[in-house]
């Protein structure tokens, strides 16, 4: 009863004609619908931008200790150990994760190859210079710290040598049909890691930008799935063999 109009210069108090006065504001059926189509313009444009987006192939990003997953892996990593920890990021691109830790050992006052070997691994070699570049000023150049293929780490680096193998948003991007000869015991994962190492997946539930990963598309796999993948019981649970953190908490 609140609600008054104006119309053909008459002062009327809406009362139960809720459908004329919005007719008085909005227009006719045309001019509703033209509205309608305007309002709904960014989720339009949102929904094909993300479209176009995958259709072409992923991009690789810098990041920092800003990066909310960089942080994120930074947290779980257990910095004070006797020796630095042998890390292996894979599908490394430019280095993104090592380029955030350094950053958030700085701000720590701390050198991060006092607490971490870092090595990088990513079969294209568009990114290579550019994570070169992020690797020799924080371990300088005398050893080998990039490679392209599993023959090259392991021309440099023995059988269960590493303590953890990051794949910070790679997963989704490896076709499932070659998850099975990603994981055996032949791999590079497989051979790298130590008995005691682990191997930790970083997955963005919400994808900001959109990616032709593979064939499929891409799947992007939570807490439920990843059991499944790897047939985790409830005594790995128990033994901590299976972990979880959720950003969102």
């Amino acid at each position: 009863m609140s609600i008054w109009y104006v119309e053909d210069g008459k002062v009327s108090n809406a009362g139960s004609k809720p459908e004329q006065i919005l007719r008085g504001l909005l227009g006719n059926d045309e001019q509703i619908g033209n509205l309608n189509a305007f309002t709904s313009l960014p989720a339009q444009y949102a929904a094909l931008n993300f479209s176009v987006e995958c259709l072409t192939a992923p991009k690789t990003v810098a990041g920092g200790s800003e990066d909310p997953q960089v942080a994120q892996i930074s947290g779980l990593l257990d910095f004070d150990t006797a020796s630095p920890i042998s890390l292996l990021d894979y599908g490394a691109g430019k280095s993104r994760l090592l380029s955030g830790l350094a950053e958030i050992a700085a701000e720590q006052g701390k050198n991060l190859a006092d607490s971490v070997s870092y090595f990088a691994f990513a079969p294209s070699p568009d990114d290579k210079e550019n994570s070169l570049a992020v690797i020799e000023p924080i371990f300088g150049k005398e050893t080998t710290r990039h490679f392209l293929a599993n023959e090259d780490f392991f021309s440099s680096k023995d059988d269960a040598s590493l303590d953890i193998v990051v794949m910070c948003n790679v997963l989704h991007e490896i076709a499932p049909n070659d998850w099975l000869k990603l994981f055996n015991e032949f791999s590079l994962i497989g051979r790298s890691l130590k008995d005691s190492g682990c191997l930790l997946i970083v997955e963005d539930q919400r994808i900001p930008t959109g990616e032709k990963a593979h064939k499929f598309g891409f799947l992007i796999l939570d807490t439920a799935h990843l059991r499944t993948l790897f047939a985790v019981k409830s005594d790995d649970d128990k033994n901590g063999l299976f972990q979880v953190s959720d950003y969102r908490g």
